[in-house]
């Protein structure tokens, strides 16, 4: 019993020491040469039997099911890697977006935009600090030169405006409003360059998600009107859409004018069948016609006899109820 299970396995694994152990049947060779055409070469019937053989290929390309099942675990774990790969990104960016909101809330407490305000104005006082640094090191400063070090070297430590404020003090006062004037200069132009940047990126950012989610929802999306209401959601809610409850809404909308419009076809269709059924009534000489086209006058319906009244009763009915609802103009009523 071992040795045909160990058999079986061989044939499964494709083991060619199986095929080998195998006796190949002469009555099975026979059979296949005796149903081949004596009159045609053996060597012009192989691309025949070469296309019969693609033909039988597992999807056009493994000729086993052990291949095609190997080459559909190694394309899932791909496409898991894939998906994984792409919600690591996901989670890296929102958690550098929450780390950005945290940093910008810290400078705003201080008083900047953002925090590439901040770190832009650390850096103008950085360079604020080495420009009176080089003035000491030129000899500006003469005799208070080393007072002035003193001084900016503290600062150096404690990064204090009052420190700096305080160095300041060392300096003759021509010196002081230069460094001043280039150092609020350059801040300023600094602070307009960030906040361009800032909006630059945050466009490029919208324009990004705008078209993730037209791709998204690209089968919803393919009417005109809808792309454009899409649109307009989004730049309203500044980038920050929910798409599905949009969503949501226009079809709300869309289905509410698809029923008002059924209800304005049927009123319409009741309308005109009503108004052929009193043309036909009028033209059979039940009620005298006039120029209301078969519609009933308050002079018809007083002139109506007892038995006219009756006859018509059901038609009087429907008229009254029509020009109440405003489909018919006032006659009876």
């Amino acid at each position: 019993m071992n040795e045909t299970l160990k058999q079986s396995q061989n044939m499964y694994t494709g083991d060619p020491s199986y095929s080998e152990q195998m006796p190949v049947s002469q009555d099975l060779s026979d059979q296949s040469l005796s149903k081949s055409d004596p009159d045609v070469p053996v060597d012009q019937k192989l691309p025949e039997e070469t296309q019969t053989e693609n033909t039988s290929l597992l999807a056009g390309k493994f000729k086993t099911a052990q291949e095609l099942e190997r080459a559909y675990m190694e394309i899932s774990k791909t496409l898991e890697n894939h998906e994984r790969i792409v919600q690591e990104l996901e989670y890296y960016r929102t958690q550098l977006q929450e780390e950005k909101k945290r940093h910008d809330a810290d400078a705003a407490l201080l008083g900047y935009a953002s925090a590439e305000e901040k770190e832009f104005a650390d850096f103008l006082r950085q360079k604020e600090y080495e420009d009176y640094m080089d003035v000491c090191q030129k000899g500006v400063c003469r005799h208070m030169t080393q007072e002035a070090l003193k001084a900016l070297k503290k600062y150096r430590i404690s990064q204090k405006e009052e420190d700096l404020e305080f160095a300041k003090q060392f300096f003759p006062s021509e010196i002081v409003n230069i460094i001043t004037r280039y150092t609020i200069s350059a801040f300023e132009k600094g602070r307009l360059e960030i906040a361009r940047q800032k909006e630059y990126r945050q466009m490029m950012e919208k324009a990004s998600k705008l078209s993730q989610l037209m791709e998204k929802y690209k089968d919803w999306l393919k009417n005109q009107e809808r792309r454009d209401i899409f649109n307009a959601a989004f730049g309203l809610a500044n980038g920050d859409l929910d798409p599905e409850l949009t969503i949501h809404l226009v079809e709300s909308i869309e289905n509410s004018a698809v029923r008002e419009m059924m209800a304005k076809e049927k009123a319409k269709a009741e309308n005109q069948e009503l108004t052929e059924n009193l043309n036909m009534s009028f033209s059979a000489g039940s009620v005298p016609s006039g120029k209301e086209e078969g519609w009933i006058t308050r002079a018809q319906f007083n002139a109506m006899s007892p038995e006219e009244y009756d006859k018509n009763y059901d038609r009087i009915l429907k008229q009254i109820q029509l020009e109440k609802e405003g489909k018919l103009p006032r006659r009876l009523i």
